[in-house]
């Protein structure tokens, strides 16, 4: 979703966004343009939200629980959602009754700036379940059979503790080296 219909136009037909990371190119025969988010969530089984969280809640904002039943979210948001200084998945949970065992997170040390500068750089994928974190970072089960021989760093949260707490965001498990920063399973939708 790209909510600017002139960069739209311009990834479409120069398969690369003119105003962030200019220098990475798109495979068009990989991805799907649009400009209406609701036909992204519609359309996706896995929502990746990467929208700024200044103005994420605009975005929320056009769709509906009922939008949001059978998908996943993976929040790739940084900081708080400025209305009710919430995280993506309290705002989620509280405003769509949004279960968190749907809920993951992509998390890194400044990964934007380092994939600019076409650097290696590693994420940390999270969620309450770890074979299903695994499953959606890969798309399928983890093709190694062990996370050791995995591209994904996991991060494993206790059942009993709420991913908003400061708590279950800081239990990482860091098992493998980088994973792409470019791999997005298949029938991902991503809202930037």
């Amino acid at each position: 979703y790209v909510r600017n219909p002139a960069v739209a136009d311009h990834i479409l037909h120069y398969r690369h966004n003119p105003n962030y990371l200019s220098s990475v190119y798109f495979d068009e025969r990989r991805i799907r343009v649009y400009t209406e988010v609701l036909s992204v969530v519609k359309e996706a089984d896995l929502l990746v939200v990467a929208t700024p969280s200044a103005y994420a809640p605009d975005v929320l904002s056009k769709f509906s629980a009922a939008d949001l039943e059978g998908k996943k979210v993976v929040s790739a948001i940084k900081g708080l959602l400025p209305d009710g200084n919430l995280f993506l998945n309290d705002h989620l949970q509280s405003a769509y009754g949004f279960s968190l065992n749907d809920y993951f997170t992509i998390m890194g040390p400044c990964h934007a700036e380092e994939v600019a500068a076409e650097k290696l750089s590693y994420l940390t994928f999270s969620g309450l379940d770890a074979a299903i974190a695994l499953s959606n970072c890969f798309g399928k089960e983890d093709p190694a059979g062990s996370p050791r021989g995995s591209h994904c760093y996991r991060s494993v949260v206790d059942q009993r503790a709420s991913c908003g707490s400061r708590a279950a965001r800081s239990m990482a498990a860091r098992s493998s080296p980088a994973m792409p920063t470019s791999s997005v399973p298949a029938g991902a939708g991503a809202m930037a």
